[in-house]
């Protein structure tokens, strides 16, 4: 249960994730924050940028770290949320 909780995408409202991910960095550097979530420093940029929802448990890795927490107007949406949409539009189109 744990595992499927922790692969959960976290989607905060538009500009927010900007600030949130800023507000972390403020702390520590890009690297140590892609080091520590065992992610690349150009995902934590797109984080920054807003190019992509971020991970809950690389997210709450940043937070213990950094002694931030976590935002309250947090949605979260299983991981791949995305696929019926895509599904859907590709049945309709065939």
């Amino acid at each position: 249960m744990a595992e499927f909780v922790n692969s959960k995408r976290v989607f905060l409202p538009k500009g927010k994730q900007n600030k949130f991910i800023k507000k972390i960095l403020s702390g520590i550097t890009v690297k140590e924050a892609a080091k520590l979530c065992n992610l690349s420093e150009r995902t934590i940029r797109d984080w920054r940028r807003e190019k992509f929802s971020m991970d809950l448990k690389a997210l709450r890795k940043l937070c213990l770290k950094t002694n931030i927490p976590l935002p309250f107007n947090i949605e979260l949406k299983n991981r791949y949320w995305y696929v019926h949409l895509g599904a859907s539009t590709g049945g309709k189109i065939v």
